[in-house]
């Protein structure tokens, strides 16, 4: 019996030290955003970065700290993408949609990083194409 004291006393302790040690907010770091939120990141309000990304990529030499720092932002919302859930509709259907999302955001990035307008402008172009499909399909209503 006293066996099973110290046992059960061990995890005990050992649970509140691996409570106690783990850095604060480890837990939200692991929630995956909705949608909803990620849309909002990427796509809400008149300076976001999509925004910025399409108003530099009309130019002919755009400002490409501008375009890199908006497609990174982009991007990392957008590869989130595919792990939230469907607002509605068919979860399949959704994944492949965000799927392709999430892809076209790493491609902006990338052309960003590299500075390769034709490869940013077609990646950009992708991203707001598919808009339509998606919100048909899995927006919520209202």
């Amino acid at each position: 019996m006293r066996a099973l004291y110290c046992a059960a006393s061990l995890l005990g302790v050992l649970a509140v030290l691996a409570w106690a040690t783990s850095p604060a907010g480890a837990q939200d770091n692991k929630k995956v955003p909705t949608a909803r939120q990620i849309m909002t990141k990427i796509h809400k309000g008149r300076n976001n970065p999509f925004a910025t990304v399409k108003a530099q990529l009309r130019q002919s030499s755009p400002n490409w700290a501008k375009v890199a720092s908006a497609a990174e932002v982009i991007e990392k919302y957008g590869s989130a993408l595919p792990k939230a859930r469907a607002p509605r509709g068919n979860r399949a259907s959704f994944e492949k949609l965000a799927q392709a999302y999430a892809s076209n955001t790493k491609t902006l990035k990338e052309a960003a990083e590299q500075k390769d307008l034709a490869s940013a402008r077609e990646a950009t172009e992708n991203i707001g194409g598919s808009c339509k499909t998606c919100h048909s399909a899995h927006r919520r209503k209202g």
